[in-house]
């Protein structure tokens, strides 16, 4: 699959303590580095188009924002 940069802040800095969705579909993360980006590998089967974003950690999750995905990953 594709990688995908998402910057923020204060994310953990263990990857396994985070989930990644797009449209429901989980993403698998790669790595955190210096706790404000995220590498994440976009599922195969995700979405083309519109895609609701969301990333949570434990009990918090963010607020969803709006991506847009314009073609399917490349099959590993």
């Amino acid at each position: 699959g594709e990688s995908l940069k998402l910057i923020g802040k204060n994310f953990p800095s263990d990857p396994n303590l985070l989930r990644v969705y797009l449209n429901n579909k989980e993403c698998r993360v790669n790595s955190v580095e210096n706790n404000s980006t995220l590498t994440v590998t976009v599922p195969q089967d995700a979405d083309v188009g519109a895609n609701r974003l969301q990333i949570s950690t434990g009990s918090y999750s963010s607020n969803p924002i709006s991506t847009n995905i314009l073609s399917r990953p490349i099959p590993e």
